[in-house]
């Protein structure tokens, strides 16, 4: 009996899934070439649709070329079934060929293209007009193009405004937390990580290993993007729930750098003119890696015993010989989630994602440990 589940809640139309629930049956060989499909009532009442819904996925497997119609007979599968390779963009600013300067690029790229594989989607990267770009896909007999993923944080706009304009596809915003998100299109995914709740246990642990008195060290970031007041915030509210303190002054923020040496140097500097000022804090929490490794300097020409705590986890070479407490955030998991989503190999309760990052800790090879 057939029987083919459909989600009135998903942002994807109803008549496209149940497009594409056929589309897979005749792929699996369950209606064999030339054979008739079931009608339409049977069809509705097997999805739990309306008839009009269910002409209209029979409709647009006639028009991918899969299906066939005889007058007053129905719809037969096509001899040889034409299906269309399933294709997705990636829009990034960054090269695939610079895993050591741009690594948590290099691990999106190695889940998108992993995931790829494994599920038999192929990508492109999208360069130029990336809107003629699409139009092309769209008119294509050979591709079907699935959406966009980005996951650089000057894009939020731009992938906004295709998403409206390509509302039967699925676009996925990486890792930044815009203060925007909540304006995002039905279609639009943002997968990102739960930067309180990372931040938050990074206190517990400095805790568990008897640190009292914290002092927080961040960067500015371009207006709009709230990564780091997520982690600063996680970092205080665990201050205040341990009934820890932080000491007076102690919050720091450097200015912005482009990349991970300045802004080691940045926070080299910073803290060290923070420890002679007096301050001696337990633990320096940083809202990422490179500025934990200025306070690490720091804290080692001073000759002071202070943990330092840092956040990413994807430098694993960063630190030389220091053991090192970082979280690793799942930069390939959020990859390889927006490819799953937008082929429909899972669900998504919602169009903001969190994943929770796993709490690390980098011996002197370079190794990391949970």
């Amino acid at each position: 009996m057939l029987k083919i589940e459909i989600c009135k809640q998903a942002d994807t139309p109803v008549y496209l899934q149940l497009r594409d629930s056929l589309k897979k049956l005749i792929e699996e060989k369950q209606f064999q070439p030339l054979s008739k499909l079931p009608n339409v009532t049977e069809i509705a009442e097997a999805a739990g649709v309306s008839i009009r819904t269910a002409d209209l996925a029979l409709q647009e497997l006639v028009s991918d070329g899969i299906c066939f119609r005889r007058p007053k007979k129905g719809t037969f599968v096509g001899e040889e079934p034409c299906f269309k390779q399933p294709i997705c963009g990636v829009w990034s600013n960054f090269s695939t060929n610079q895993p050591q300067t741009y690594p948590m690029h290099h691990y999106f790229y190695s889940g998108i293209a992993e995931t790829a594989k494994n599920i038999g989607v192929e990508t492109v990267i999208m360069t130029g007009d990336t809107k003629k770009l699409m139009q092309r896909y769209e008119q294509s007999k050979e591709f079907d193009f699935r959406g966009v993923i980005v996951f650089d944080f000057d894009k939020f706009d731009s992938i906004s405004a295709l998403a409206k304009e390509f509302p039967e596809k699925k676009f996925f915003y990486l890792n930044y937390l815009s203060d925007k998100l909540k304006s995002m299109p039905e279609n639009m995914y943002a997968i990102i990580n739960d930067d309180f709740a990372g931040a938050y246990h990074l206190v517990e642990h400095a805790i568990s290993k008897q640190a009292e008195k914290f002092m927080i060290l961040s960067q500015k970031l371009p207006l709009g993007d709230c990564t780091y007041q997520e982690r600063i915030r996680g970092f205080c509210q665990g201050i205040n729930d341990y009934s820890a303190s932080l000491l007076k002054d102690a919050v720091i923020e450097v200015e912005c750098a482009h990349n991970g040496k300045q802004q080691a140097e940045y926070a080299f500097l910073a803290v060290k003119k923070a420890l002679r000022s007096g301050g001696i804090p337990d633990a320096i929490l940083c809202t990422n890696d490179s500025l934990a490794l200025g306070a690490l300097r720091a804290a080692q020409s001073e000759k002071a015993d202070i943990q330092i705590l840092g956040y990413d986890g994807i430098f694993r070479n960063l630190f030389g010989d220091y053991y090192f407490t970082t979280t690793q955030v799942g930069f390939y998991e959020m990859a390889e989630q927006a490819l799953l989503l937008m082929n429909d190999k899972i669900k998504a309760d919602s169009n903001i994602i969190k994943l929770v990052p796993q709490l690390q800790t980098v011996n002197a090879e370079g190794a990391m440990y949970a």
